[in-house]
């Protein structure tokens, strides 16, 4: 099936006991995989699911006793995976760039004993991991970049502690490691979706797992103000505004890198610092809503590059938004002579572009379209310039 790009689901029948090197591989499409009741199923080979970018969900049956190298490397929709007790060896970067992957579940009495190298680096969105008991390796920077990782609980007799780049860096960036004999989770999912952690006086927003593109962020942590963790919505594509609330103080480093869909966002007057790349690759964040004593000016790099690609950047005392919305879900700006199309989010697959913005012509926007895995064909009217 590799190469299957409009596979869609599958469904693997009790029988299969080994799913071969590459089966899967670059089946963009493919969002399910079933396997059917008392699955024999006993290995998944390398590269299986390899870049198959749209799978969101899979059940591992539970007499699969390894997974190879490169498994479900940049699997980006997968958002959480259990690996089953009989599982001894995961391989190298097997989970590589699954960048929405927030839970790894390791089934009860676990018999794994190594974690290949890079085999979950830059699994940006993972919060918390258990090393089950029988771990004795992990290889090199085999959570490099899990940039959000704080908190690990540590069944095995590896000597893993916090800030240290061994062992894989799997505590490299966190702020607890747990025993079986100590430790309580500091993590807080709300039921609107947002993910804090508290410790004593330290609050941080760590992501959101929910769906809104139009989000208000929480006011306070357990009435307490927080920071914006670093890559807190790191490549969040569906976001297209945000409102910051006055409980938080600070934005971390990559905190909204590339999302490439963000049109507009409000700084609360409570934010004091904005770290250098919190905005960086924002293509499309063209209004800014400034009620901070930061000096934020357009066309600038400064405070995380936040008004780099902005045209306009507005006070409490001036500005209103130029942003408009149509009702089949056009994004355009329009200020004065100047009229762009910023994106569209309806699911059309066969688009016919409007005539005009309030009857001018108009530019399509950069990344107006970016990421766009189901358009097929676009029509682009005589006024676009």
């Amino acid at each position: 099936f590799s190469g299957c790009s409009s596979l869609t689901s599958i469904t693997i029948p009790s029988g299969v006991t080994s799913i071969s090197n590459s089966a899967f591989w670059n089946c963009s499409s493919l969002k399910s995989v079933i396997f059917g009741e008392n699955s024999q199923l006993t290995s998944i080979g390398e590269y299986a699911f390899y870049d198959c970018s749209n799978l969101a969900s899979i059940t591992i049956p539970d007499g699969v006793t390894s997974i190879g190298d490169y498994t479900f490397r940049g699997c980006s929709s997968l958002t959480s995976i259990t690996i089953p007790s009989g599982v001894t060896s995961i391989g190298n970067y097997a989970f590589y760039g699954c960048s929405n992957l927030t839970s790894v579940t390791f089934g009860e009495n676990s018999q794994l004993t190594s974690i290949g190298e890079y085999a979950f680096a830059l699994c940006r969105s993972l919060t918390s991991i258990t090393i089950p008991a029988g771990v004795t390796s992990i290889g090199d920077e085999a959570f490099r970049g899990c940039h959000k990782l704080l908190e690990i609980y540590n069944q095995s007799a590896l000597p893993i502690t916090a800030g240290s780049s061994d062992h894989g860096d799997v505590a490299y960036y966190a702020e607890n490691v747990y025993t079986p004999q100590s430790g309580e989770s500091k993590r807080i999912e709300t039921e609107d979706g947002f993910i804090f952690y508290q410790d004593e006086g330290t609050s941080y927003l760590l992501g959101y797992t929910g769906a809104e593109s139009n989000l208000v962020l929480p006011d306070s942590c357990n009435g307490k103000p927080y920071s914006i963790y670093q890559y807190a919505f790191y490549n969040s594509l569906t976001l297209q505004s945000i409102t910051i609330p006055a409980g938080v103080t600070s934005i971390g480093d990559y905190a909204f890198d590339s999302c490439n869909n963000l049109t507009s966002i409000t700084i609360p007057v409570e934010v004091t610092s904005i770290d250098s790349s919190a905005f960086y690759r924002c293509y499309k964040l063209i209004e800014i809503y400034n009620q901070s004593t930061l000096s934020i000016v357009a066309g600038s790099s400064a405070y995380g590059y936040i008004a780099y690609y902005a045209e306009n950047v507005y006070t409490p005392q001036a500005g209103e938004s130029k942003l408009i919305e149509t009702e089949d879900g056009f994004i355009f700006y329009q200020d004065e002579g100047t009229s762009y199309l910023l994106g569209y989010t309806d699911a059309e697959s066969n688009l016919v572009l409007p005539d005009s913005c309030n009857g001018k012509p108009y530019s399509i926007y950069q990344y107006a379209f970016y990421n766009s895995h189901t358009l097929q064909n676009i029509t682009i009217p005589a006024d676009v310039t």
